[in-house]
């Protein structure tokens, strides 16, 4: 499916950043989605975050719970849940261990090379923890 977003849903979309635009497009493939001129290169900045959420929101799916009794899982209220999904909020490094353990999943981090950059890799850096939780099957 193509979310075409016309002008005027741009332009409330960079007045207000809290629009329920923001909640669409951090739900949506970004190439599914095409945006008006005025609106792309900032979508294009916050990819990473939209992406994220997207993860999140994977991880809360795999767990069969609601964002309410996730949320009480993992020890974090609902509303900072519905934030980190809606990739208004970036999580720190100790709540996406929580989100992960919830689900029954660690963290993982990789470093890449940028874009036109030659350098060594480096091996990932995986945070282990103990389920914190009981996951759901």
């Amino acid at each position: 499916m193509i979310y075409l977003l016309d002008t005027n849903t741009c332009i409330q979309y960079i007045t207000r950043r809290s629009s329920p635009v923001v909640d669409r497009l951090a739900r949506v493939p970004r190439q599914d989605v095409v945006l008006c001129d005025i609106v792309k290169a900032e979508y294009d900045a916050l990819e990473t975050e939209f992406n994220l959420a997207r993860k999140v929101i994977t991880l809360r799916s795999v767990s069969g719970l609601n964002q309410r009794d996730f949320a009480d899982k993992i020890g974090i209220k609902q509303p900072q849940l519905a934030r980190i999904e809606s990739g208004k909020q970036i999580p720190k490094l100790e709540t996406l261990t929580k989100l992960a353990s919830g689900a029954g999943y660690a963290v993982e981090i990789h470093f890449v090379p940028m874009k036109d950059k030659q350098a060594p890799e480096i091996e990932p850096v995986r945070l282990t923890v103990e389920p914190m939780f009981e996951t759901r099957r």
